[in-house]
C-alpha cells in the first residue's frame, strides 16, 4: 500500500507539473492582456504619426480602395509600411463601429496581441531555454509589463504583433534545428514570412535560421525553410518594386521603400554618417538602460547599464553555443546589428523587442551562474545571483513606478492635448471641406476628417543627429507647395513648421489668407483665390 501510495503520489506530482506547464504560460498571456489593456487612453490616434498612417491604410483595405496611401495626393500605392497590420487592423475596421466610435476596438487589438505574445515567451524560455515554469513566467512579465512594452502597445503601432509572430517563429525554427523534416521546414517558413509581413527587420530572423540549419548541415531543410518564407514575401515585395518608380519623389522619405531610404542616406553621407548614427544609438541605448535597470538610484546607472550589457552578451555568446538556442541568438544579434546602424530612435527598436532583449539578459544570468557554480570556487555563483537581483529589482522599480504613475500614455497624452484643437477644428470648419491640406500632423488630420492632407515634415536619414534648421525646414514646404499645390494649411502655432511655412518660397501666384482666431491652439490659411 505504501509504495502504491508512492507511485500515485509521484504520478500526482507528474500530472501537476504538466498542467502547471501547460496552464502556467496561459495565465501568464492573460495577465499581460489585462495590464495592457488597463493602460489603453482615450487619446487621438495620430500621435505617433505612423499609427494614423496603419488606421487610414486599414480603412483603405476595409473600404475596397486596396493597400493605398488614401489620405495622400493621389492616393499613391503604399509602399513602406508591410500588409500585415494593416490587414488585420482592416478586419477591426469591418466589424467595429464607425470611426471614430471604433478607436477603443482598434486599440483593443495591441493588447490581445501582447497577451498571446507573452503567453508564446513563457512556453519559449520553458522549451528553448529550458527554464523551469515559474522562473519563466518571472522573466516573462518583467519584460512584457514593463513601460517600453506597454508605450508601444497604447497606441496603434506594429511592434506587439511583431512580438506575436516572431516568438512563435523562434519556436518553430528551433524545433526545425532540433529535429528537422519538411513539415517543420514548410510551417517554419510560413511563421519566418508573417515576420517580415510585420516589420520589414524582422527579415533578420531569415538569414538566422538559414545559418543555424547549415551549422547543422540540414541542407535539404534550409533550401524549404527559405525557398517557403521567399516565396510568401516575394508578391510583397513584386508590389513595391512594381510602384516605387512612380511614386512621388518629395514624398519617398517618410513614405517610400526602407532600404531605399537608408542606403540613399548612406551613399550621400558616407562612413562619417554611418559612425555618427552608429554612435548616437550607442549613446542613447546607453543612457536609457542605466535608467530602465537602475532601482531608482541615479549613480547605480552606469552599473546597471553595464551588467545588462555583459549579461545580454554572455546569453548571446551561451546561446550560440547549444543547437536548441542558435537561432535566438543569431537573430537576436542580426537584430541588433541593423537597429545600431540604422538612422532612427534606437528606442523604438529596442523597445519594439524588449521582452526578448530581457529573456536574452536572463539567459546570461542563468548561464554565469551555472558556470560558477560548477567552477572551483562555487560560492562566487551567489554574487551573479546578487547581480541579477539587482537588475530584476531596479526593473519592476522602474515599472511599478511607471505604471501607477501613467508613463505608458503619458507622452500620448500631451500629443493628443497639443493636436486636439487643430484636429477638432478641422473637422468643424466647413472651408476645409474637400480641400487638399498641408500640415505638421498631416495623418491624424486625414483621420478624422476624411481629406487629403500632405504632411510637411518628410524624414531625412540625417535627421536622426540633428533635426532640420528653420531654412530646411522651409525648402522642404516650398517643394512640396510647387509639387503638389495644397488649397490650405493647418499647423499648430507651437511647432516648427508654422515659422518655416512662414519663410518658405511658395509660388508668388498662389496668396494664403489666414482665417483663424487667436489663442485657437491652430493656425490655419486657406488659398486666396483672387
Amino acid at each position: 500500500m505504501t509504495h502504491a501510495g508512492n507511485v500515485m503520489s509521484g504520478d500526482d506530482q507528474v500530472a501537476r507539473s504538466e498542467r502547471r506547464a501547460r496552464w502556467l504560460p496561459v495565465g501568464v498571456g492573460l495577465v499581460v492582456l489585462l495590464v495592457a489593456l488597463a493602460n489603453i487612453t482615450p487619446h487621438l490616434i495620430g500621435v505617433f504619426f505612423d499609427d494614423a498612417i496603419y488606421a487610414l491604410q486599414a480603412k483603405a483595405i476595409a473600404e475596397g480602395h486596396g493597400f493605398i496611401y488614401p489620405q495622400l495626393p493621389g492616393a499613391p500605392h503604399a509602399i513602406h509600411y508591410p500588409p500585415a497590420f494593416p490587414l488585420l487592423l482592416a478586419l477591426v475596421w469591418k466589424l467595429a463601429p464607425p470611426f471614430p466610435e471604433s478607436t477603443m476596438w482598434l486599440k483593443a487589438v495591441n493588447p490581445l496581441l501582447l497577451g498571446i505574445a507573452a503567453w508564446a515567451a513563457t512556453r519559449f524560455a520553458m522549451r528553448v531555454l529550458q527554464w523551469p515554469p515559474l522562473a519563466a513566467a518571472a522573466v516573462v512579465l518583467l519584460g512584457f509589463v514593463s513601460v517600453p512594452t506597454l508605450v508601444l502597445a497604447s497606441v496603434l503601432l506594429s511592434e506587439p504583433l511583431f512580438l506575436a509572430t516572431i516568438i512563435p517563429a523562434l519556436l518553430a525554427a528551433t524545433t526545425l534545428v532540433e529535429r528537422g523534416g519538411m513539415k517543420w521546414a514548410v510551417l517554419a517558413g510560413i511563421a519566418a514570412a508573417l515576420v517580415i509581413l510585420t516589420r520589414t527587420i524582422g527579415g533578420v530572423i531569415l538569414p538566422a535560421a538559414v545559418l543555424a540549419l547549415l551549422w547543422e548541415r540540414r541542407w535539404r531543410e534550409s533550401a524549404v525553410f527559405a525557398a517557403v518564407t521567399i516565396a510568401l514575401v516575394l508578391p510583397w515585395q513584386l508590389y513595391v518594386w512594381q510602384w516605387a518608380p512612380s511614386f512621388p519623389d518629395a514624398l519617398r522619405g517618410s513614405y517610400g521603400p526602407y532600404l531605399e531610404w537608408v542606403m540613399g542616406g548612406y551613399r550621400d553621407g558616407g562612413a562619417d554618417l554611418l559612425l555618427a548614427v552608429i554612435g548616437k544609438n550607442i549613446a542613447d541605448a546607453w543612457s536609457f538602460l542605466g535608467i530602465f535597470f537602475s532601482p531608482l538610484i541615479a549613480p547605480a546607472r552606469p552599473a546597471a547599464a553595464i551588467l545588462v550589457i555583459l549579461a545580454a552578451a554572455v546569453g548571446a555568446i551561451a546561446a550560440l553555443t547549444e543547437r536548441r538556442t542558435r537561432v535566438l541568438a543569431l537573430t537576436a544579434g542580426a537584430y541588433l546589428v541593423v537597429v545600431f546602424a540604422w538612422p532612427y530612435q534606437i528606442e523604438r527598436f529596442l523597445w519594439g523587442a524588449w521582452p526578448l532583449l530581457v529573456l536574452v539578459t536572463g539567459y546570461g544570468f542563468v548561464r554565469a551562474h551555472g558556470a560558477l557554480k560548477r567552477g572551483p570556487r562555487p560560492g562566487l555563483a551567489w554574487g551573479v545571483v546578487a547581480l541579477a537581483a539587482f537588475v530584476a529589482i531596479g526593473h519592476a522599480t522602474y515599472s511599478a513606478r511607471g505604471l501607477t504613475r501613467g508613463w505608458a500614455g503619458s507622452a500620448s497624452a500631451r500629443m493628443s492635448e497639443r493636436m486636439l484643437p487643430a484636429v477638432r477644428y478641422a473637422v468643424s470648419e466647413p472651408r476645409l471641406r474637400g480641400k487638399r491640406i498641408a500640415s505638421d500632423i498631416a495623418p491624424a488630420l486625414a483621420l478624422y476628417t476624411g481629406d487629403t492632407v500632405l504632411s510637411l515634415d518628410i524624414l531625412q536619414v540625417t535627421d536622426h543627429l540633428a533635426e532640420k534648421t528653420l531654412r530646411e525646414r522651409a525648402v522642404v514646404i516650398s517643394i512640396l507647395d510647387r509639387a503638389f499645390e495644397p488649397d490650405a494649411y493647418v499647423l499648430l502655432p507651437n511647432s516648427p513648421i508654422f515659422p518655416a511655412f512662414l519663410q518658405s518660397r511658395r509660388d508668388p501666384a498662389r496668396h494664403f489668407r489666414e482665417f483663424t482666431a487667436p489663442n485657437l491652439g491652430v493656425r490655419a490659411f486657406l488659398l486666396d483665390p483672387r
